[in-house]
This record gives structure tokens, sequence and C-alpha cells, in this order.
């Protein structure tokens, strides 16, 4: 897929001497660049190239056949590099010859296409040379403002470099004006050599293990110089790579002076406090001691007549409780009498219901039998209903007849 978005940021020098080719790409060539620069000669180019310098008109790429008249590609090609080793040169040619092959890779070409050359395939190559040479351009940029970036760096701040090790592998002349340590002294050496004494092992292992989690810290530290004095740093480390090695770059901003004396000041008001703050708590254990002693003569007859109460208390509860069992026990008796004839009722109640369960059940029978037999004679009188009714007809039939 093309970068269109690249490629309408270029400006292109493109030298043929058949004006077919120039046509051949003319329109595709304007309509993606942003600028299109035609020479069909060797002279014709170099001359137009020298004026877009003049104009302050950058050239990203140029495309040159290598058999120009007046001038030839080879001689434009050197004239080029004079100027800008940098330009991306690209040959064209119907025919690869030895020596021009030899002396275009010589000379800085970035390559050497043979004709017939499709509209992609140059494009793809003009792409990809920019892009590369944007990429360098963008790299050197970085680079170089990163040297600048260090060089202030390296006027204001203690740098150090340390390995992964945590041993010093460089560092900066500012350092070594602090400390007073020669940088032999500092080179090899773990990066907190400098570090107080003051600063707990426990604090250095967080540091250390924040380090290896997320490739940066940052904090105040206090350091030790070689002669003994004290100075303090804002410091912050990153993680570097370098030769895809792992390292750390440390940079400790000096604290000011008047940091130091409000560091100083507080840690005094710190300390007054906590020796005030010893001196109470050591006042008040005292006379707790005292009051202690004190109430242990005056509680003396309280203490006597307490424990009299508490004797006569005793026996007064034992009796009680002695009491308490023995009425338990009566209770428990008592219990166990009522129990039995509660029992004894309930069995003879049991006995009663049951005895008039089977009356009932009895009696329900016996209902049972006398309904049958009120239905037998009810079906009876309906059979002697209907005879009755029959033979009355028929007498009736006869009376009937006698009349006739």
């Amino acid at each position: 897929m093309i970068n269109e978005e690249l490629l309408s940021t270029l400006t292109i020098l493109y030298v043929e001497n058949e004006e077919k080719e120039i046509n051949n790409f003319k329109i595709t060539f304007e309509k993606l660049f942003k600028s299109i620069i035609f020479a069909s000669d060797g002279l014709e180019a170099m001359n137009k190239f020298n004026d877009a310098l003049s104009d302050n008109i950058i050239i990203d790429l140029i495309i040159s056949e290598v058999s120009l008249t007046h001038l030839s590609g080879i001689d434009f090609l050197t004239h080029v590099k004079k100027v800008d080793t940098n330009i991306p040169f690209i040959f064209t040619s119907s025919t690869i010859k030895t020596q021009d092959l030899i002396s275009a890779i010589k000379n800085g070409a970035s390559n050497y296409l043979l004709k017939p050359i499709t509209k992609n395939q140059i494009i793809d190559e003009i792409e990809k040379k920019c892009l590369n040479q944007k990429e360098k351009k963008t790299n050197s940029t970085y680079i170089n403002e990163l040297e600048e970036y260090l060089n202030s760096i390296n006027k204001v701040a203690i740098v150090s470099i340390f390995d992964d090790n945590g041993k010093i592998l460089y560092v900066n002349n500012f350092f070594s004006e602090v400390s007073k340590y020669l940088e032999e002294d500092l080179l090899e050496q773990d990066y907190r050599f400098t570090y107080h004494s003051d600063i707990s092992k426990t604090i250095l292992e967080e540091q250390w293990n924040e380090l290896k989690k997320t490739k940066s810290w940052k904090g105040k530290i206090k350091h030790l110089s070689k002669n003994n004095s004290v100075f303090y740093t804002n410091t912050t480390i990153t993680s570097v790579l370098n030769n895809k090695k792992n390292k750390f770059i440390s940079i400790n901003f000096l604290t000011t002076e008047e940091e130091n004396k409000k560091r100083d000041y507080k840690k005094k008001v710190l300390y007054n406090l906590q020796e005030t703050r010893r001196v109470y708590n050591v006042a008040q254990d005292k006379i707790q001691e005292l009051k202690t002693e004190i109430s242990k003569y005056e509680d003396v007859n309280k203490y006597e007549e307490e424990l009299i109460n508490q004797k006569e208390l005793s026996i007064r509860y034992y009796k009680e409780i002695k009491e308490l069992e023995k009425r338990i026990s009566n209770l428990d008796s008592k219990q166990r009498q009522l129990s039995i004839g509660i029992n004894n009722k309930i069995k003879e109640i049991t006995t009663i219901t049951q005895e008039k369960i089977n009356k009932k059940t009895s009696t329900e029978n016996k209902i049972k039998e006398i309904q049958s037999e009120i239905e037998t004679r009810e079906e009876l009188i309906v059979r002697i209903s209907n005879e009755i009714t029959k033979r009355s007809s028929k007498v009736n039939e006869q009376e009937n007849r006698i009349k006739v």
C-alpha cells in the first residue's frame, strides 16, 4: 500500500534522456509528490540541483539515467555526493555495464534499476529509500538533542551509569568534583558507593527491587563524600538499553543550602519533641508507681473488712446451696411419682377410648345392615306397586268391555 502521506512531502529530481520515459511517469509523479523536477541531460540536472540549493529547496531523492548527454550520470552522482552525502540516488539503465555498476556503488548510489521499470516498482523504491532517510534524520536529530541535553546535564548534575548488577560503568566530571573521588575510584563500585550509612538497608532493598520491577526510581538521597562532608541530592534513576543490554542512568541534582538548613532544623525539632516525650513518659511512670505504693497503705483496713465480709457471704451461700440441693432432691422424687401416675392415667384413657372406638364400629356395622334391609324392602314395595298398577289397568279394561 502506497504511503501517500509520506510521498506528498517529497521533492524529487528525475533525470531521463528519453522524453517518452518522462511522459510515462510525469502525470503520476505530479499527483503523488510535493514537487517533481525534470531534467533531460546531465548538465541540466546539475544546474537544476544547484538552483534548488540556492533557493533553499531540499531535494529528497534523485532518479537518474546512467548514460546522460553533456554530463554522465556517474559524474552527476559525484557532484551531488560532494554537496550532500545523504541524498538517496537511484540509477536506471537499459543495460548493466560492470564498470558503471562498480562506479555507482563506489560513489554512493542507493540502487541500480534495470529498465523497463513499472510505476509501482519505482514508487515502491522511492518510498523505501525516503522512509529510511527520514528515520535516519529523525534518529540523528534525537541523538543530537540527547547529546545537547546530556552536555547541559553534565554541567549541573551528578551523572552515573551502572549495569543491572549495580556496578558503576560511567561517572561524569561533576560526580568526581562533588564526591571528591577520582573516576577510577568509582568505576566498578556499587552504584550506592557514596550513599550515607544512615540510609537503612530496608530502604536500599526497596529501591533496588523497584528498579528491577518498574525500571525507575525517584527520591532524595543523603551522600557522604571522600572528605566526610555530607551532601543531599534529588535523584532520578531510569533504565536504558544499550546494545540490547539493560543499564541504568542515575541523574542527581544537588539540593539547595536552604533545603539543607530546613532539613537540619526539622531534625532538631524532631529530636526535641522525642526527648520531651521521653521525659514526660518517664515522669508519668514514676507518678503512677508512687500512687500505687500510697494506695496500698491506705486500703489495708478496707481489704481486711472485705475479706471478713467475703468469708461470711461464702458461709451463707454454702448453706443456701445445701438447702437448695435437698429441695431439688425432694422435687425429683415427687416428679417421678407424678410421672408414674400420669402414665397410668394415659393407659386407662387409651383403653376406654379403644373400647368406645370398637363399640362405634359395631354400631356402624349394624346401621349398615339396617340400611341394606330397608333398601331391599323398598325395592320389594316398588315391585308390588308396579304389579298392582298393572292389575288395576287390566281390571279397568275388563270393566270397559263389560259396559260395551
